[in-house]
């Protein structure tokens, strides 16, 4: 049976990167210290390796206070990366599900009542992006200055769509482009799972996606910025000012699609 390590290995982290992972996934909402009295590191490395790491979409941070905070991501999304590495891909599938239950029973931890979690470059956005599908919430509400693809692959899109309908989940989306709902493949999605309307941008413009499902508010920037990053906000008092905005907004002053 494949362990930890040499699954990471095979997706090509570092002996130091793998070694913080794991650390992190026996240890959740560690600091750089904590890591470097673990794992017997400078902390400078650390530093280092854990910018590698939130770039891969491996890891993210959280400030609390005036501390920084680093756990790893779900490893579900591990498996949204595995068709770029074709070479790799049966080995990774083969014992993906056996990794992924060891390193959630190592991770059981409840998250404060107010957080804030950053996450950085692509894979960072596809990891807030799926959050909100293993959140199974059955409404997810937001803004956006078009669609998707404006802050994610064409591929990931798709299979967010595809799972999203799967789970009967529902979205109502206020778009600042006019008819936005043009482009998705998935059969029966526009019609049975997106209620969306339009907002001239002169009144109000977009300018990231931000989607609100459960006690969550999450913004994503654009794939077109230099530095692509997401947030993941837990605050109740302000998801529940944006819901009131939203509510305004979607009665009062945003268009239906032709």
């Amino acid at each position: 049976m494949v362990t930890e390590a040499e699954y990471l290995e095979k997706f090509g982290l570092s002996e130091k990167q793998r070694e913080i992972y794991l650390n992190l996934a026996a240890h959740p909402d560690s600091t750089v210290v904590e890591i470097s009295k673990h794992i017997h590191e400078p902390r400078s490395s650390i530093y280092l390796e854990l910018e590698r790491l939130m770039g891969k979409g491996f890891v993210i941070s959280k400030k609390i206070g005036k501390s920084t905070l680093y756990k790893i991501t779900d490893p579900k999304i591990l498996e949204l990366t595995l068709e770029d590495e074709a070479a790799k891909l049966q080995y990774l599938r083969k014992n993906l599900p056996d990794f992924s239950k060891k390193i959630r029973n190592s991770q059981i931890t409840e998250e404060p009542p107010k957080t804030v979690n950053l996450y950085k470059g692509s894979e960072g956005v596809k990891q807030i992006l799926w959050n909100i599908i293993l959140s199974r919430s059955p409404l997810v509400i937001g803004f956006s200055p078009g669609q998707l693809e404006h802050v994610t692959d064409r591929s990931f899109a798709e299979k967010w769509r595809a799972e999203f309908m799967r789970r009967g989940m529902h979205n109502k989306i206020i778009f600042n482009r006019p008819k936005p709902l043009k482009w998705s493949d998935v059969p029966g999605f526009l019609e049975e799972n997106v209620e969306a309307k339009t907002l001239d941008e002169e009144k109000i413009k977009f300018d990231r996606l931000t989607l609100i499902y459960n006690d969550v508010l999450t913004v994503c920037s654009l794939k077109t910025d230099s530095d692509q990053y997401g947030i993941e906000i837990r605050d109740e008092l302000l998801i529940n000012s944006y819901k009131q905005i939203f509510n305004f907004l979607w009665d009062h002053v945003a268009n239906k699609l032709a």
